[in-house]
């Protein structure tokens, strides 16, 4: 990795590490970007030039928070899958996990990940990270889906990898239901999902 690279690569990560204690401490309405930029021994280009603004900054912290958040969320289904003793246990899971998306919470980061899709296109660091995110949330993702295919449980039609990815971007997608916030359209879309998913996946019932 060329050295300009690689101190780029370096200077991104400290002004994040500086970001997440400075927006742990202080909330995002007292983000002190100052503070950020003295703590983090920085220039105020090289931190615009990283991260786009103020909010792109505070953005890549939800971004990181959103990875623990996914990754932790994708193992925790792989534990419930290891402990099932059916495929109708296991879609039982995969139907509670789409009814969920519909909560205010996923409406939330659902919103945040496209606000930060819009912020990338002109702060590098942040473009990457959303490419790193989303890589590795399709990896586990793979993962979580290949133990249920070997345990019997599914039986997908596509390459696994491809299934996650698909599955991944319907899943954000719904973010256009959300604009419209109507009961009956939140139901028509849960059962069009069972309904691909079902599928896409063949479930062994």
């Amino acid at each position: 990795m060329p050295a300009k690279r690689s101190n780029g690569i370096e200077t991104a990560k400290k002004i994040l590490n500086v970001a997440i204690k400075e927006l742990e401490d202080s909330g995002p309405s007292r983000f002190n970007l100052d503070r950020v930029i003295e703590n983090a021994e920085v220039s105020r280009s090289s931190l615009y030039h990283h991260y786009g603004s103020r909010d792109g900054l505070i953005i890549a912290v939800e971004l990181h928070r959103l990875e623990t958040t996914l990754i932790a969320s994708d193992h925790e289904i792989r534990q419930m899958l290891t402990s099932l003793s059916s495929p109708q246990e296991a879609w039982q899971i995969i139907e509670l996990g789409i009814h969920s998306s519909a909560t205010q919470q996923q409406r939330i980061v659902r919103a945040q990940r496209f606000a930060s899709f819009a912020a990338s296109e002109h702060a590098p660091a942040l473009k990457e990270s959303l490419q790193k995110l989303q890589v590795r949330a399709a990896e586990e993702f793979s993962e979580t889906l290949r133990l249920a295919r070997d345990r019997g449980f599914i039986d997908p039609v596509e390459p696994i990898e491809g299934t996650a990815h698909f599955i991944q971007s319907f899943l954000l997608g719904r973010m256009l239901v959300d604009i419209i916030n109507e009961e009956t359209t939140d139901q028509q879309w849960h059962e069009a999902a069972m309904t691909s998913l079902q599928a896409l996946l063949r479930p062994r019932l």
